[in-house]
């Protein structure tokens, strides 16, 4: 049996045209990928086209109790290469950030700000629905993707930036 990789959301975009995106959510979505731009040259490139942009790293790790529809496949051990890091991505209603670093330390979730929290749907962790971007809200998020940077640089997965 083999495995195809896909991303997170990869089943969600199917339906958005580019014809059917609003123009202020470009712009947002400019504004977004701005945030994650610096840690290109660290990252692997994994989409990048008008309406996503994903940032993944590199490393090599073991998964074990895979999962395949659901059903767990045993104690199976594999060996797997990226994580995800960051990604934008334009939908209908709303510009997402996904920020995975956030799934994988709750102190991370804990120090977030209370105006990030607004923006986590109801059973997110990780996930922000932006449909407009302040100044405050891109400090706070500049901050947590700096601190998440961090976490991702302590367990090894990626070098720290020169």
């Amino acid at each position: 049996m083999s495995f195809v990789r896909r991303t997170h959301f990869y089943h969600k975009l199917g339906n958005i045209s580019t014809r059917t995106i609003k123009p202020e959510f470009q712009a947002l979505f400019e504004q977004l990928r701005e945030l994650i731009l610096p840690y290109r040259k660290k990252l692997v490139l994994k989409h990048n086209s008008q309406v996503r942009y994903e940032l993944w790293t590199n490393h090599r790790f073991e998964a074990n109790n895979l999962q395949y529809r659901g059903k767990v496949l045993g104690r199976q051990i594999k060996s797997r290469i990226g994580m995800q890091f960051a990604a934008v991505v334009i939908y209908k209603d709303w510009v997402s950030f996904y920020l995975h670093p956030l799934n994988l330390n709750k102190q991370l979730q804990e120090e977030m700000s209370e105006n990030l929290r607004l923006l986590l749907p109801r059973n997110s962790k990780s996930t922000f629905h932006f449909t407009t971007l302040t100044e405050e809200l891109k400090d706070d998020l500049t901050r947590l993707v700096s601190r998440c940077w961090d976490f991702y640089v302590e367990q090894g997965w990626v070098n720290p930036l020169d």
